[in-house]
């Protein structure tokens, strides 16, 4: 019984210092310059050590990339773990607070409606523009007429 307590402590203890971070991460989603070799890349979220990065890409954990971080150009990271197209990178060196806020500054914001929604809204409004000069008049005149009778009834009821 205690060697299972003993095993469960240590456990937590790994689980516990896999959370542990040397610096605070900011989320964000970016895109960013590589030199190449790992394509186009995404940046997921963003510390003073090391990064998310989302990548179509197979990278190899132990594998040195090179990304273009706003306002302090091409850095070099290592992968250190990877899950899909995610994968967890250590600079080389820190970088700057500056360059993490100018990443922030130059990011997409998060929570908003993604590209495919907008390229949506955009297919649509194209669509209503499209209708012909007699439908557009068609729905101007209806709209009017629906508005004036809106305004003789409540003329109306207020006699």
């Amino acid at each position: 019984m205690a060697a299972s307590a003993a095993i469960a402590e240590h456990a937590i203890g790994v689980a516990e210092a896999a959370e542990v971070r040397s610096a605070p991460r900011r989320p964000l989603r970016l895109a960013v310059a590589t030199d190449g070799s790992a394509g186009a890349i995404v940046l997921r979220n963003l510390s003073r050590t090391g990064m998310m990065i989302e990548c179509r890409t197979a990278l190899e954990r132990g594998e040195l990339i090179e990304i273009a971080i706003p306002e302090i150009g091409m850095r070099s990271a290592t992968v250190r773990w990877s899950d899909g197209a995610l994968y967890g990178c250590h600079f080389d060196e820190p970088i700057p607070a500056a360059a993490i806020s100018a990443a922030l500054l130059r990011a997409e914001p998060l929570g908003g409606p993604d590209r495919a929604t907008v390229y949506a809204m955009e297919e649509d409004d194209a669509a209503i523009e499209k209708l012909s000069l007699p439908a557009r008049m068609r729905t101007i005149m209806g709209l009017a007429v629906l508005s004036w009778g809106a305004l003789v009834a409540a003329a109306v009821a207020t006699l």
